[in-house]
């Protein structure tokens, strides 16, 4: 079996930089406040691609996580390398109407399938307001 190093390093040739720096900007302080805790993750927009990271790392380490809910997440890697190491993981990704954040970047992959909530509003741009996200999620009717 290919060591963790290995593994994280095939996998991020097809991850969207930004979010993995972005991800990593931040790592240090989240995995001291989790520790070894199993813990569900959740994000909307930017937020939902860098629990994905979080997600990515997590399990790469032995300690994935409970659940991985992501609101208007984009997509997050050119092949299904993600998609593949999070199968055993719970990941719910919503999207909301006609927003258009899910569908980029262009020609990449989510990390898992996307839940289609709501119903397009006018201009498309709220879509994507977290508070219309809230309300269309079927949870919270």
């Amino acid at each position: 079996m290919a060591s963790r190093a290995l593994r994280l390093r095939r996998l991020l040739k097809g991850v969207h930089r930004d979010f993995w720096e972005a991800w990593k900007a931040i790592s240090g302080p989240v995995e001291a406040a989790v520790g070894a805790q199993p813990v569900p993750l959740v994000g909307h927009s930017l937020g939902a691609a860098i629990v994905i990271m979080s997600a990515v790392e997590m399990t790469l380490a032995g300690r994935a996580p409970v659940s991985v809910y992501g609101f208007e997440p984009p997509r997050v890697s050119t092949g299904l390398g993600v998609r593949r190491l999070l199968a055993n993981v719970h990941v719910v990704l919503f999207k909301n109407g006609s927003d258009v954040v899910p569908y980029m970047p262009l020609g990449w992959n989510h990390a898992a399938l996307l839940t289609h909530i709501g119903k397009s509003a006018f201009p498309n741009g709220q879509d994507h307001v977290l508070a219309r996200v809230i309300e269309a999620h079927p949870g919270t009717a």
